[in-house]
């Protein structure tokens, strides 16, 4: 029962695709395979070999005029993600003094709120927040490179929606 509910919810998260949620301009529905790399703003690839972490923040201006951020969990090829309409919150400094600015995000695929951020130090170098509030060092990565991550997160969650509806179906 729990995977035709998540099956269901997926299905109908990849037909409303972003609506912006609680958002005071109206919502323009896109995916992310529409994002170009013109809307991006900031692109930080991060791994963290101690940790097998491999994260890619992206934060871009969608169709419908709001600002969103993605956290990618890329570790493994496979892709998690994090993704929805930012608020500022506040900055964050870590143990070592970086300095994050951190967001507030209401993820699309899921509904709940999520808190990460990043840095960046220079023109090469940057730092991803997780949600859980650990700090990655990463490089700045460009727009194109930022659009090829997202791109991979929509292909992983709609094979992962077609994988969950095959499955119910098999039962």
């Amino acid at each position: 029962m729990m995977k035709k509910i998540i099956a269901f919810m997926l299905s109908v998260m990849l037909a409303l695709s972003f609506t912006a949620c609680g958002s005071k301009k109206s919502a323009e529905e896109f995916t992310l395979d529409e994002v170009t790399a013109d809307q991006v703003s900031v692109g930080i690839h991060a791994y963290d070999e101690d940790l097998e972490e491999d994260f890619v923040y992206v934060m871009f201006k969608g169709p419908d005029g709001n600002e969103y951020g993605c956290l990618i969990d890329t570790y493994e090829e496979d892709s998690d993600i994090t993704c929805g309409v930012v608020e500022k919150t506040d900055n964050e400094t870590d143990d070592e003094g970086i300095e994050y600015n951190m967001y507030d995000v209401y993820d699309a695929f899921t509904g709940d709120e999520y808190s990460f951020g990043y840095s960046k130090v220079d023109d090469k170098t940057g730092y991803i927040m997780d949600a859980s509030y650990t700090g990655y060092k990463g490089e700045i990565i460009s727009g194109e490179e930022a659009v090829k991550y997202l791109k991979n997160a929509q292909k992983a969650v709609e094979a992962l929606a077609a994988e969950m509806e095959s499955s119910e179906e098999a039962e």
